[in-house]
């Protein structure tokens, strides 16, 4: 181990061995008879699979949590519903697998493929606010089982996909999203009505725009009151959207010809926010948000009154955040409190307020690090919560009886994920749990009880039931086993770069290493904003894959350079005008570590990564060839101008002032540089923005006489062009990598 007092350390690595901390992984006299991972096992072994749990979800009085036991890969013929209680972790299925098929709406397709797609079936649940029934929700229908009676019902089905389903606070409403219209169903009469004006492609009612749900990560379009009296809803304008020809449009599969996407030079679409009174049928009262065509409502929320809506307001630039206090009759809205960041604001899901509705939970990151403050209704700060210089990652729970929040965080390293709790007042802050991994909590309403998911880099998920003190009440699933698997050790390292920064850093090393040998790389970024390629948690897929490389006599290596999330805000602001310049520069500082280790070849150093981190392999290897031989990109963003303009402009601000930073970012201008080998890969999504993105590029490449293998990824779906995205790692990209760099020498 003498290598890790190498020149980039000011002072010895700390080195986390993932096989001996807290005793918790396969010994390394059991692996003699284990076997080396194959891709056919990271594609289709159960064995590897992660919890057959899942969907854990609170009755509203804390006393049970429901989740859904997958048992087999046949649908709901192999789900069952069971409730854990919460003081003892006892369980019980409530609904068998014959009782959950029963609920599923009998389908109306009339070809074998259909109906099995049809019964792949329940997608979500929601407990009643009463938890005396629940609502099952399939892609195109909803039931809902009484649990006192025992009888279940089908409220809507048919061929429409149907989104975002909710049950109003007073049960008296079922609300969802169905052909971009916000619709109401009464539970009493089953009558369906809407609660917004008819929708369209280019007129969204309470439904989000994708950029939305993926750059705010917005889950919602719509929010009802506490007492159920009314829905605040989004109205998003994108008439003036230029459409682009969809994938399945192109292949025939569709007679969509073509889907809105809003690309970085085209018109924004304008947004307003509505109030429908479900009673009365008073849908058109409008909230005063001011400019509706150049601000982002990121977040919103109902404050306890039922008459007041909280709304955070975002600039265009995306460096100025107002909280806005509207009157919902009235729409009448004035500023609580401004936040500006000379950089860029991150949204996140900080805001709660307390029962009085005087006050409420904030999260800022004015310090460099996201932390939480106390905050009176009238903007006066009454007190920070949380202090340091690492950041709060989510906030967990609110217990005004013991007067006290629950937060994840970074605070012992950024690797992990840790659960905390603090008073309201800044005093009694305590780590919750105790095990180095990574910790992932969904607390009971009452917070007195939490289902903790955790998992480690070389343990699959597991599901305890801890209370809120940090004690177990019960393991819900186990981890999957993995000691049939010759998985290798994960070395966590802390690396300093040339201009003083500490990166973290981590790698696998091929099995029976011999020091003199010398072994090729495989370099993975994943250093994009709020990626992290260096986590003490599970990678799934992906990470098995790295495992396969390894024991293939491959060393595989990453770091997260500036930019990535995790480390804090002040870790991300190097990139702000500039892709591909800081993040290269921290990924050559990872090399020059590799190159102090004596069983490293340097010469044969392939990189991959995918969407952001494509780009930035794309940089490597453009821009520096002495370090990077071959590499591979999956669906990267190689001209700006081609991507979403609430991301793109968060980092690079609008085009019309940053022309100069959008070329200096791009891929493309450095096209005639290529050395090295290059594999290239897009997804065939909805947009066709990858694929637009990866001709740009190639197209670039033949003008210089360069080329690259380039494949297109394809699926009708997500999940679909997905499972091609893996095959295709596992397969060609091992062949890739194997003609490219060797094996060991």
């Amino acid at each position: 181990m003498s290598y890790l007092s190498c020149k980039l350390f000011a002072a010895l690595a700390e080195v986390i061995l993932l096989c001996v901390a807290n005793g918790l992984l396969v010994s390394w006299a059991g692996m003699a008879n284990a076997e080396s991972i194959t891709a056919d096992q990271i594609l289709n072994s159960s064995d590897l699979a992660t919890s057959s749990a899942d969907e854990f979800q609170w009755r509203a009085d804390g006393r049970e949590v429901g989740f859904l036991s997958r048992t087999t890969s046949q649908g709901n013929q192999g789900a069952e519903f069971w409730v854990l209680e919460a003081k003892t972790g006892k369980r019980r299925s409530l609904l068998s697998a014959k009782q959950l098929a029963a609920i599923c709406p009998k389908s109306q397709h009339s070809t074998a493929i259909a109906e099995t797609r049809w019964k792949r079936a329940i997608r979500r649940y929601f407990w009643a606010p009463d938890g005396n029934a629940i609502l099952f929700v399939g892609d195109t229908w909803l039931s809902w089982f009484d649990l006192r009676t025992g009888a279940g019902r089908n409220l809507i089905f048919g061929n429409e996909s149907i989104t975002d389903p909710k049950i109003s606070p007073d049960i008296a409403w079922i609300s969802f999203v169905k052909a971009h219209t916000l619709y109401l169903l009464s539970l009493q009469t089953g009558a369906v009505s809407t609660a917004s004006k008819p929708g369209s492609a280019a007129l969204l009612e309470g439904e989000l725009d994708p950029t939305y749900m993926r750059d705010f990560k917005l889950t919602t379009g719509y929010w009802w009151a506490p007492d159920g009296s009314a829905i605040t809803y989004i109205e998003t304008d994108e008439s003036l959207v230029p459409t682009h020809p969809t994938i399945d449009s192109l292949l025939g599969r569709s007679d969509e010809g073509s889907h809105a996407y809003i690309r970085v030079e085209d018109p924004h679409p304008s947004i307003r926010l509505f109030v429908c009174y479900v009673r009365s049928g008073d849908c058109s009262r409008a909230i005063n948000i001011e400019d509706e065509n150049d601000v982002y409502l990121p977040r919103i929320a109902w404050l306890p009154d039922s008459r007041h809506i909280a709304i955070e307001r975002l600039n265009r630039w995306q460096n100025r955040l107002d909280l806005l206090i509207a009157d919902a009759r009235t729409g009448v809205a004035r500023v609580v409190l401004t936040e500006e960041d000379r950089y860029w604001i991150n949204i996140d899901d900080g805001l709660r307020f307390l029962r009085d509705g005087k006050r409420f939970i904030w999260s800022n990151e004015r310090s460099g690090y996201r932390h939480l403050y106390l905050y009176r209704l009238d903007g006066a700060m009454l007190a920070q919560l949380t202090h340091g210089t690492w950041e709060v990652t989510r906030i967990a729970a609110l217990d005004e009886n013991e007067n006290c929040v629950y937060f994840t965080a970074s605070k012992e390293t950024p690797t992990d994920r840790q659960i905390y709790r603090v008073n309201l007042d800044g005093s009694g802050f305590k780590r919750i749990t105790t095990q180095s991994g990574w910790h992932n909590p969904e607390f009971a309403p009452d917070a007195r009880t939490f289902v903790d998911t955790y998992s480690n880099a070389l343990i699959p998920p597991r599901h305890d039931l801890i209370d809120a003190d940090g004690t177990q009440i019960a393991n819900v699933t186990p981890s999957a086993q993995t000691t049939q698997y010759a998985l290798l050790p994960v070395e966590f390292l802390k690396i300093e770069t040339h201009d003083g920064a500490t990166m973290d850093a981590m790698i696998i090393k091929p099995a029976s290493l011999d020091i003199n040998r010398r072994y090729p790389v495989i370099v993975f970024i994943n250093g994009g904003p709020g990626e992290q390629a260096v986590r003490n948690a599970w990678g799934g897929p992906i990470f098995l894959w790295h495992e396969m490389m390894a024991q293939k006599g491959f060393v595989v290596f990453a770091v997260d350079n500036r930019g990535a999330g995790g480390h804090g805000h002040v870790f991300e602001e190097p990139i702000h005008y500039q892709f591909g310049a800081q993040d290269l520069s921290d990924q050559r500082d990872g090399i020059a570590y590799l190159r102090q280790l004596p069983f490293v070849d340097c010469s044969r150093v392939g990189v991959w990564g995918s969407g952001f981190s494509g780009q930035i392999a794309l940089h490597a290897m453009l821009h520096d060839s002495a370090d990077f031989t071959a590499s591979y990109v999956e669906s990267p963003i190689t001209d700006w101008r081609f991507y979403s303009p609430i991301f793109t402009e968060r980092y690079l601000g609008p085009l019309h002032g940053a022309q100069g930073e959008y070329l200096q970012s791009s891929p493309i201008e450095a096209a005639s540089r290529l050395k090295g080998k290059l594999l290239v890969a897009a997804r065939s999504d909805e947009s066709l923005v990858y694929i637009t993105n990866m001709l740009r590029f190639e197209e670039a490449l033949s003008q210089s006489g360069n080329y690259s293998e380039f494949a297109v990824l394809g699926g009708e779906d997500a999940a679909s062009a997905e499972t091609a995205a893996l095959h295709f790692l596992v397969t060609r990209v091992t062949s890739f990598f194997t003609a490219t760099l060797g094996s060991q020498k």
